[in-house]
């Protein structure tokens, strides 16, 4: 069957409009009208021009993408690239297919999930993490201005794990939030983008078993509602015009959020210090809702990993790049669309990341691998449009769906 994927483009055509029938009369017409018998010139002025307003401002654009989640075969196969370029891992081939993508909007998030090393003595992938600190550098490299990096596995390696990967991301100038090395350090990840300053929080339901040391707990953000509400509250006070929070929560496979995650979504979304919510950590995809006007997506899925149907549904090699669209209305920034890329792990191609529609257009993609792109390019819109939240749509659109 005929499989092609044809990019739908909407074009805007606008519209030209005329002024009005009247017209100012000329200089020396205006002179001999103001005449009074006498001949005399009038001191009537001519009405100046009203003043053109000015263009609101341009949108911002705001992406994440799901976990990074360094299983050993993704990073043995960074080993065997590294070896082909002069590297001890490069991860930059994994990244290739959607640095494009992530290198244009205003600010691109990634979620770190996994503990760095900085020696990579000791690597482990599942069920205690300790990755080669040179993921940073394919981050860095794909566009990437920060990361999230509070999750189940941000203690994996304990405090040396957690200031290793702090670390990483500092020396290729990649932000961070969630995990601090010292209380004094604790504060939101902040950008500006045209003047606009943005501020990212972001905290974890657990840390895999293990337990924060008492005077330490600044190292991994926890979800607490209350806690969460005061530091978006001091984010804003502080200068922040967007604060968003992103969450590790949920029940992992799941695609149907939780009864906690929409009892917290709501009371998040209710602070007029949050303008937006971005979920990540049960491997698939979760749909995005609205409440009171404001957008939580629940869950933006695995973005890289070795997860498969031999553990885990094969949903866990679904991802989506979700973009924020905010726009500014009577001085506030608020979301006014989301946009989203489906992405696919190709596990027997090398881990590399794939944008479901564009990778499916191309005529050099394998026809065993364009099945699967369509596959989950349908799974995911399937998922993220399950809650029917408004202004939600992918980016681009196969024929019949």
């Amino acid at each position: 069957m005929a499989l092609g994927v044809s990019l739908v483009a909407a074009a805007l055509v606008a519209a030209g409009c005329s002024s009005g029938g009247g017209s100012n009369p000329t200089p020396a017409a205006a002179s001999a009208n103001a005449r009074g018998s006498s001949g005399a010139k009038s001191a009537s002025p001519a009405p100046s021009a009203s003043p053109t307003p000015p263009p609101p401002p341009k949108p911002i654009t705001v992406s994440f993408t799901g976990d990074i989640l360094l299983h050993a075969p993704v990073f043995n196969q960074a080993a065997a690239d590294g070896r082909a370029s002069g590297l001890a891992f490069d991860f930059r081939p994994m990244f290739a297919q959607v640095k494009p993508l992530l290198s244009t909007v205003d600010l691109a998030i990634c979620h770190q999930e996994t503990a760095l090393s900085a020696t990579d003595i000791g690597l482990s992938g599942y069920p205690v993490f300790n990755s080669p600190h040179e993921i940073v550098n394919a981050v860095a490299d794909a566009g990437y201005d920060g990361c999230s990096t509070a999750s189940n596995h941000s203690y994996d390696h304990g405090v040396q794990g957690v200031v290793d990967t702090i670390n990483a991301l500092d020396s290729v100038h990649v932000g961070h939030s969630g995990t601090a090395a010292s209380a004094a350090t604790r504060a939101p990840e902040l950008h500006t983008v045209r003047g606009v300053k943005i501020a990212l929080l972001d905290y974890t339901y657990s840390l895999n078993g293990f337990t924060l040391p008492a005077d330490q707990p600044y190292l991994v953000n926890l979800i607490y509602v209350p806690e969460i509400l005061a530091d978006a509250k001091a984010a804003k006070q502080a200068g922040a015009d967007i604060v968003i929070v992103q969450m590790h929560w949920g029940n992992e496979y799941v695609a149907t959020p939780s009864p906690d995650q929409r009892a917290q979504a709501t009371a998040i979304l209710a602070s007029p210090y949050v303008d937006a919510i971005v979920g990540g950590h049960v491997h698939v995809i979760q749909p995005v809702e609205q409440i009171g006007g404001k957008y939580v997506v629940y869950g933006v899925g695995n973005f890289l990993s070795n997860q498969s149907g031999e553990c885990c549904p094969v949903q866990s090699q679904d991802g989506v790049i979700v973009t924020l669209h905010f726009k500014q209305t009577a001085g506030k920034w608020s979301v006014g669309s989301i946009g989203y890329t489906p992405t696919y792990v190709d596990r027997a191609g090398g881990y590399v990341i794939y944008p479901d529609a564009q990778a499916y257009e191309n005529p050099s993609t394998p026809l065993a691998l364009k099945q699967q792109l369509a596959a989950s390019f349908q799974r995911t819109v399937t998922v993220m449009s399950s809650l029917r939240a408004p202004n939600v749509a992918p980016d681009l659109t196969p024929p019949g769906l």
